[in-house]
């Protein structure tokens, strides 16, 4: 079983939205949580999801995966953007393999919600939960 925050990290980088390595790249995935660099990032955290069902031969779970961003200082627009771009590559994805898991379905549970600017340094934050439908053998 492969870990959701590390499958979604990997399909995003995939679907052009961000690098999983700090560099070049204008937004930087992280997966566990946000951390202390100014460069902006999405962070990916693996938040349990719903029971998993089961029939005599597979078995269907449904985890869900926290989407933080974090764009630089006072740039609400290029934030949100980042977080629609999101939205949009994970709305009814269906039918993917990421690191050897299918997902029958990648589904956002909500659009993207403002957090607001962050008292300490004025970065815009956003939130986005994901829920996907992974299908075990």
């Amino acid at each position: 079983m492969s870990d959701p925050a590390i499958d979604l990290a990997d399909y995003l980088q995939a679907q052009g939205i961000a690098k999983r390595s700090k560099g070049a790249a204008e937004w930087w995935i992280v997966v566990g949580q946000l951390v202390a660099d100014p460069q902006p990032q999405i962070a990916l955290l693996a938040t349990g999801g719903l029971p998993p069902s089961y029939s005599n031969t597979d078995a269907v779970r449904w985890p869900t995966v926290q989407v933080r961003v974090l764009g630089a200082v006072n740039d609400y627009q290029g934030s949100r953007q980042c977080a629609d771009a999101i939205y949009a590559a994970v709305d009814d994805a269906c039918d993917v393999e990421i690191n050897g898991t299918r997902y029958l379905m990648l589904q956002p549970l909500h659009e993207p919600a403002w957090l607001g600017y962050r008292e300490s340094d004025r970065r815009p934050e956003w939130s986005l939960n994901v829920q996907a439908v992974v299908h075990d053998r």
